[in-house]
């Protein structure tokens, strides 16, 4: 565990710009699958916080760092600055209201399911699925611009 975390910061040092966009970024995704887990199976966000509903924060965690991720990408740099924010909270709102939707629904397919490990499973396996997506789409995207 410490080689890993001496070897991420070997290739991510710490200064402004790695830590606005990739480590605030990565703690965006971890919010994001709590996010995914509070929607999912409720319960176990209870269990840690039970007189605060973590929802709101993983949420708002998860747009902020998708939005320090997106705004650095090569395809955004492209925008004018004052659109680019814009564009960036947008996209960022967007994938993260859109997520909570499909776990709503999710939620609601599996009500009559009693077992909580596999809809803390299906909660992470989820987040991870769309995060994955959501990054090669992005790749894509860069790899056409010049």
């Amino acid at each position: 565990m410490i080689e890993c975390i001496r070897k991420m910061l070997r290739e991510n040092p710490l200064n402004r710009a790695n830590i606005l966009h990739h480590y605030l970024p990565m703690v965006g995704t971890l919010s994001y699958a709590g996010l995914g887990i509070g929607v999912i199976q409720p319960s176990i966000l209870r269990r840690i916080s039970p007189r605060n509903d973590l929802t709101n924060f993983f949420l708002t965690t998860s747009i902020g760092g998708s939005f320090l991720y997106l705004y650095d990408r090569k395809h955004v740099r492209k925008v004018d600055s004052e659109d680019r924010w814009k564009l960036c909270l947008f996209a960022s709102t967007m994938f993260n209201l859109g997520s909570l939707l499909l776990w709503a629904i999710i939620r609601s397919g599996t009500t009559d399911v009693d077992a909580p490990q596999f809809k803390f499973f299906i909660a992470v396996t989820t987040a991870y699925g769309l995060v994955t997506l959501g990054v090669k789409y992005l790749d894509t995207i860069d790899t056409q611009i010049k």
